[in-house]
């Protein structure tokens, strides 16, 4: 029975480890992310922390409103970014994005 547990276990550790890179591979998804991850050009990036929510065993949620500028153009992208905290030995996050288009 024990093998059975230790098969299932690893089994689905190397399932996550499997999405996880998948996940860094994959193109960006809002147009936040996009705007953001233009190399070779200036843009002006502006925040507005929103509210902090801290939980249980170290734990946070962060949100913030986001405002990308193109300084040659002006081109303007609005949206939320959502980061989750854990600060451990690791201090591992995450940080997901929402277009201003999705929220009205």
């Amino acid at each position: 029975m024990k093998t059975i547990y230790i098969v299932f276990f690893s089994l689905c550790a190397s399932t996550a480890a499997f999405s996880q890179d998948e996940v860094k591979n994959q193109p960006p998804k809002t147009k936040l992310e996009t705007f953001s991850g233009q190399y070779g050009r200036v843009y002006i990036k502006a925040f507005s922390e929103i509210g902090t929510v801290s939980g249980s065993y170290e734990t946070s949620v962060i949100v913030e409103a986001r405002e990308y500028t193109n300084a040659v153009d002006g081109k303007k992208e609005y949206g939320i970014s959502i980061e989750v905290k854990k600060e451990d030995r690791v201090n591992r996050s995450n940080t997901s994005y929402i277009d201003y288009d999705e929220i009205s």
